[in-house]
C-alpha cells in the first residue's frame, strides 16, 4: 500500500490530469494543456516527471518552445521531487523565474467541538461572488477576463475532483467556505515545486 505522501502526490497527479482538455508529450514528463482559459496557470502546466536530469537552463528553454507553440504568454514547469526542485530552485531564479515549494498539509483532529449547523452545503454558483472578489484583490485581478477565467478555473477543478461546497455566512455574504473532493482526500504534507514566470510587459 502507498504510503501517504505517494497517495497524496497521486491525487495531485490525477486532478492535473482529469482537468486537461488535452495532454502531450514534452521532453522531460507531460504537456497539460487548457485551451479556454489561456491565463489560468495551474490548467496550462508542464510536469517535470520521472528523474530530470536536466538543468534549469534546459527546462527554461523547452519550456520557451513548448508553451510558447502553445500561444501562452506565461511559463510553467512544476516538479513533484522536492530534493530535485530545491537544487534547480537557485537557478531558475537567477533565469528570472519564480520558484515556490506548495505545501501540502495533513488535516488533523484538534479534539475542539465544531458546530456543523453553521455550514451549509451550497452550489458552486453562490461562492463564485466572493471568488470572483477575493481574486480582485490581487494586482492581476483587476482585468475582468483574467477574473472571469480564474472563476472558470473553480468550475473545472470542482469537476474533475467530484466536489461539494460548504459555506458558513455573516449577515447573508459568504464569510468563509471550503471544497471537499469525494474519493480523491489528502492525506499527508510534502511540497510540490512550482516554477513560474510571468509574461513580458507591453
Amino acid at each position: 500500500m502507498p504510503d501517504p505522501l505517494e497517495r497524496c502526490l497521486a491525487f495531485l497527479g490525477r486532478i492535473d490530469r482529469r482537468c486537461a482538455e488535452r495532454a502531450e508529450r514534452w521532453r522531460y514528463g507531460t504537456a497539460l494543456f487548457h485551451d479556454s482559459p489561456p491565463r489560468v496557470w495551474s490548467l496550462n502546466v508542464l510536469l517535470a516527471e520521472g528523474g530530470v536530469g536536466a538543468e534549469a537552463g534546459e527546462l527554461a528553454a523547452a519550456a520557451d518552445r513548448v508553451q510558447g507553440a502553445a500561444g501562452l504568454d506565461h511559463r510553467r514547469i512544476a516538479i513533484a521531487d522536492d530534493q530535485l526542485g530545491a537544487r534547480l530552485a537557485p537557478a531558475f531564479r537567477v533565469l528570472g523565474w519564480k520558484a515556490e515549494a506548495l505545501l501540502v498539509m495533513p488535516h488533523a483532529e484538534t479534539g475542539k467541538e465544531r458546530d456543523p449547523a453553521r455550514a451549509a452545503e451550497v452550489a458552486r454558483e453562490r461562492l463564485e461572488p466572493a471568488w470572483a472578489e477575493g481574486i480582485g484583490r490581487f494586482p492581476y485581478g483587476k482585468d475582468e477576463e483574467t477574473v472571469r477565467q480564474l472563476v472558470d478555473q473553480r468550475r473545472v477543478i470542482g469537476e474533475a475532483g467530484n466536489a461539494r461546497y460548504f459555506a458558513c455566512f455573516v449577515a447573508g455574504r459568504v464569510a468563509s467556505y471550503c471544497d471537499l473532493y469525494r474519493k480523491l482526500g489528502f492525506a499527508a504534507a510534502g511540497r510540490i515545486w512550482d516554477f513560474t514566470k510571468e509574461p513580458p510587459v507591453p
